[in-house]
């Protein structure tokens, strides 16, 4: 029987990422983005780019709820938080026109996101994997 990730308890999804890599990134996650709530438990974490005027190297948070993307460029933080709820699209894109590795991801212009770290500014932006 498939059983989705809404069907699993806190307990039951935390026991599912203990002791793997993504355990030891979910302090961080939290520490980086402290407006998501401390029950939000990390699922996966990606390292990967994200295409804005040039691309920012960082790392991708994914959660129940959110996707988080974190980079440091010359000391300065970047950061995006996306709720899931938000999103309207997530589609196969090609960076330089040619590798299939990256995604679009449209978000809802629509949607009033209660988020202090929410700093998209397009309804769109492109993740490219590394």
């Amino acid at each position: 029987r498939l059983q989705l990730i809404d069907d699993l308890t806190y307990e039951d999804v935390k026991k599912c990422y203990r002791g793997s890599t993504v355990s030891k990134y979910n302090s961080q996650y939290h520490k980086l983005f402290q407006t998501v709530p401390k029950e939000e438990i990390l699922m996966k974490v990606y390292s990967c780019a994200l295409l804005r005027d040039i691309l920012l190297q960082g790392r991708l948070y994914i959660s129940r709820n959110w996707l988080c993307f974190y980079a440091n460029l010359f000391g300065k933080d970047i950061k995006v938080c996306i709720p899931v709820v938000s999103v309207r699209l997530v589609k196969k894109h090609k960076t330089a026109g040619l590798v299939p590795n990256g995604l679009a991801i449209t978000m809802d212009t629509g949607q009033k996101v209660p988020h202090r770290q929410q700093s998209v500014a397009a309804p769109s932006f492109t993740v490219t994997g590394s």
